[in-house]
């Protein structure tokens, strides 16, 4: 099959990209793939192999998708054990192959069509039908079997022996063991409790991992493990629309809130007649005014700088002899924002309280 490249937004292999590499690349080997007819597709358990997209794409054409177990990849996966390691090497001999033509040309520096020419060939020979072959027996697939697992076995048995020959504790050969050993059982056993306390466990524990998937039986699409899947996104995408929920609901809150205190504005600017009465402003009817004047506050400045900002803002006269109180009407207006800004207050600090919590939880 000829190469194919595929880039997204983030730069990395998520959900979007699984579900292309099955169309593009898994189905077209498999002419003959339907549900009656499936197969078997084994990968490593990163996140975007198990997306309920995936899951469901799968279940639907006939692929059947297993998951190898955690941290096993070096020992499971043809690639790790095999491909990479022969492609590593003559890939390395190429990219200086290709860097002496570029010297002699004039040039010191290879592009990313002469990293990709350098790769080809080391790519087709790493991942020839002999080294394919090779890889599968490595791990166990054809001929299948259990090898790798009888290997680590032996190499367990080996180090036990090992332990015993130099009478050393077996426990020692495990980090869970040494701290048992070291500290006592007491602390081992209280140490998790205390991990599990952090926020950082929680959200991790929270989140969805193969070591929760791997096992289960059929694989990872089947019933059981795609009931997981389904209900573990459908609570995800349920915090993701109450987060944009309260969003909006901060978003409506703040625009009702300006627009009560631009029309407290307009009516305090328009009861003003004289520059001393701004000075006598309280603090919400200055930032109201200003708002009227389309001047944003800033936060923590004091009222004496709002007071001669506004007053920059106004052509008022300053003879000060017949200032008089604000009106009544401007005295009613300003206690009638204060109470809605109270109150939109408190509800924006709820709405932020339960955002906040959801996109923790996220």
């Amino acid at each position: 099959m000829p190469s194919r490249f595929w880039c997204n937004e983030k730069g990395g292999v998520t959900g979007d990209v699984g579900v292309r590499y099955i169309r593009g690349c898994v189905e077209p080997c498999l002419p003959d793939l339907s549900p009656e007819n499936p197969a078997v597709l084994i990968m490593d358990g990163h996140g975007s192999h198990f997306t309920l997209e995936l899951l469901s794409y799968c279940r639907q054409v006939g692929i059947r998708v297993v998951l190898r177990p955690p941290h096993t990849t070096h020992l499971l996966q043809g690639e790790d054990t095999t491909h990479f390691r022969v492609f590593k090497d003559r890939y390395e001999q190429a990219k200086m192959v290709a860097l002496g033509r570029k010297v002699l040309t004039g040039a010191c520096r290879l592009t990313v069509a002469d990293l990709l020419a350098a790769a080809k060939g080391p790519w087709e020979h790493a991942f020839s039908q002999e080294y394919c072959l090779k890889a599968w027996a490595s791990i166990g697939v054809s001929p299948f079997n259990e090898k790798v697992f009888w290997d680590l076995r032996a190499a367990e048995a080996k180090a036990e022996k090992v332990f015993a020959d130099h009478d050393v504790n077996i426990d020692m050969l495990n980090l869970k063991g040494m701290i048992q050993v070291m500290y006592g059982a007491e602390r081992s056993s209280v140490q998790p409790e205390q991990a599990a306390q952090s926020s950082r466990r929680r959200k991790r524990e929270a989140c969805l991992h193969s070591s929760h998937l791997w096992h289960l039986p059929g694989g990872a699409t089947g019933d059981e493990c795609f009931e997981i899947v389904k209900a573990k996104t459908e609570a995800k995408l349920a915090k993701v629309d109450a987060c944009k929920a309260a969003k909006a609901r901060r978003l409506e809150g703040k625009a009702e809130k300006r627009a009560a205190s631009i029309s407290l504005g307009a009516e305090v600017i328009a009861s003003l007649t004289h520059v001393s009465q701004v000075s006598k402003l309280k603090l919400p009817a200055l930032n109201a005014a200003l708002a009227f004047k389309g001047v944003d506050a800033p936060h923590g400045v004091k009222k004496a700088v709002l007071a001669e900002l506004l007053k920059s803002k106004l052509n008022l006269p300053s003879d000060s002899s017949n200032a008089s109180a604000l009106p009544c009407a401007s005295a009613t207006a300003l206690a009638s924002l204060m109470v809605v800004s109270a109150h939109d207050m408190a509800d924006s600090g709820s709405d932020d309280a339960e955002s906040d919590e959801s996109e923790d939880d996220l």
